[in-house]
């Protein structure tokens, strides 16, 4: 099975991740930012490039940008706790990345970050819309409270999440810390 562009589940599943201390955690974590990057980040991008000339009322680009997004916000979560499945937790997940994470944390609080949740990723995924007063623009600041919503700015949520991506990755390069719930969860996918 291939899990990154030219990267098949047994080129992971060989390396020798059993010492957290291992040279081979830099591959791992190669072969994770070529998934990562080649199947959400790059293509959002390039979206978001293709929309740059266009008034801000013509953009029409936001549901699958944000929706995109999100799979990689619970991804990345997932992966922060060793979770194999976010299944049963992805509101606390969601909850717990946006009030936590460096590049979010000043924007959310619980409310904002539960109806990011409920309203925009539970919207989106489940009925191909946002609820209640919620809505997506690609201008404004990353976040602004509406009555009974939220409206996020697609643009500014893809980039810090792209800062997330990065500071995650640079952790597991340059620290132990991480990898323990790395490996959980690439041994998960890779062993499917």
């Amino acid at each position: 099975m291939e899990i990154a562009k030219g990267f098949k589940n047994t080129d992971y599943l060989n390396l020798n991740l059993e010492d957290i201390n291992s040279p081979d955690y830099l591959k791992a974590i190669e072969i994770f930012e070529k998934r990562i990057i080649d199947r959400f980040i790059e293509p959002i991008d390039k979206l978001i490039e293709f929309e740059n000339h266009l008034p801000s009322t013509s953009k029409k680009y936001g549901f699958i940008i944000i929706s995109s997004d999100c799979m990689v916000l619970e991804n990345l979560q997932s992966f922060y706790n060793g979770a194999e499945t976010s299944d049963k937790n992805a509101k606390k997940f969601f909850v717990e990345f946006l009030t936590t994470r460096e590049n979010f944390r000043t924007h959310f609080n619980d409310a904002t970050a539960k109806y990011f949740f409920e309203d925009i990723r539970c919207g989106i995924i489940h009925q191909l819309e946002t609820y209640r007063n919620s809505k997506i623009y690609s201008i404004g600041s990353l976040i602004s409270e509406v009555d009974n919503g939220i409206i996020i700015n697609r643009n500014l949520f893809h980039e810090n999440l792209k800062k997330e991506f990065l500071i995650y990755t640079n952790s597991l390069k340059t620290s132990t810390l991480n990898r323990v719930n790395f490996k959980k969860k690439m041994d998960f996918i890779c062993n499917r």
